[in-house]
């Protein structure tokens, strides 16, 4: 009893998942999984949280992958390069990602399903961060990833955080129609194909779920070279990516940051604000595949400047 009282399964939401503010041990991880020595992980670590991204641009031009474009040779890129592991690290250490990762907290809790009885699939959730934060707050938790790197590290960071995590391993293992809830993070503006994705991601939901969603296909960066430029023409595009689909939006943060569906022909937004975002949103979105600075200069602001440099310069 005074364990299970220690362990506090349900800490408050401001608390990141470990090893989020303990760079110690994500060094010596990051170090025993990549086979790099502690000195050149800190050094990466320092130059991400100047310049967020670095390590994937400089991986990207070793492996001769050209920016903004598709190739298969990205799939072994994605599955084998450590680069991601470094930019994914100090993103989720940024206040703005973990605020988001309390919001979405907030878009799961307005299901009608208490959140022990909700089955929830993070869908490419690199480091396991987010599915550990989730597995912390009491849903039942299962998790896919393509790279066997980050793979190892999100291992740890469960078992770190002592919660239980369905790992799957493969995309075909995964089952259908079993979630409650299915969250997809910044993955679709990777994919060649982001229609036939957001389907199969469709099909592992239950009837009645959620969908949740971010997909920045207008941030088409020197910071983010693996965002395909083909992409841009989905940005804000509700008709090819979703309503094809058989999804209906019921909400969204603005810039759809996210945006969460339901396949159900009847669903409706939830209030006449989060309409106005959904469709406001959209059409920024759709301009910006003719005019994407404005938006890419928003999100650079919001970003880039969050990282707190002293700490990854180690000062």
């Amino acid at each position: 009893m005074n364990e299970e009282k220690e362990r506090d399964p349900y800490p408050p939401l401001d608390t990141p998942p470990k090893p989020i503010g303990d760079r110690e041990t994500a060094e010596r991880w990051l170090s025993e999984i990549t086979g790099q020595p502690v000195d050149k992980v800190k050094k990466r670590l320092s130059r991400e949280g100047h310049d967020l991204g670095i390590t994937v641009r400089e991986e990207l031009q070793a492996w001769k992958i050209e920016p903004y474009e598709w190739t298969d040779r990205l799939i072994e890129f994605y599955k084998q390069s450590p680069a991601f592991m470094y930019e994914t690290f100090v993103y989720n250490s940024l206040e703005s990602k973990r605020a988001f990762r309390r919001r979405i907290v907030d878009y799961i809790g307005a299901s009608s399903r208490p959140s022990q009885t909700q089955e929830v699939l993070l869908y490419g959730d690199a480091l396991g961060l987010d599915s550990a934060f989730l597995a912390r707050c009491g849903y039942r938790t299962s998790y896919y990833e393509l790279g066997k790197l980050s793979l190892q590290f999100a291992s740890r960071v469960f078992e770190l955080n002592r919660v239980n995590v369905n790992i799957y391993e493969r995309a075909g293992s995964l089952p259908q129609e079993a979630f409650d809830v299915v969250i997809c993070l910044d993955v679709l503006e990777h994919v060649p194909d982001p229609p036939s994705l957001v389907r199969e991601l469709a099909g592992y939901r239950r009837l009645g779920g959620r969908l949740i969603i971010h997909a920045p296909f207008w941030y088409i960066h020197p910071a983010v070279q693996t965002h395909l430029r083909s992409n841009l023409t989905y940005s804000g595009d509700l008709r090819r990516l979703y309503l094809s689909a058989g999804l209906r939006p019921i909400d969204a943060g603005m810039l759809w940051y996210p945006i969460v569906l339901m396949k159900d022909p009847s669903a409706k937004p939830v209030s006449m604000a989060a309409r106005m975002r959904i469709l406001t949103s959209g059409w920024l979105m759709k301009l910006s595949r003719i005019f994407p600075g404005p938006l890419v200069i928003v999100s650079r602001l919001l970003f880039a400047p969050k990282a707190d440099k002293r700490y990854w310069s180690g000062a």
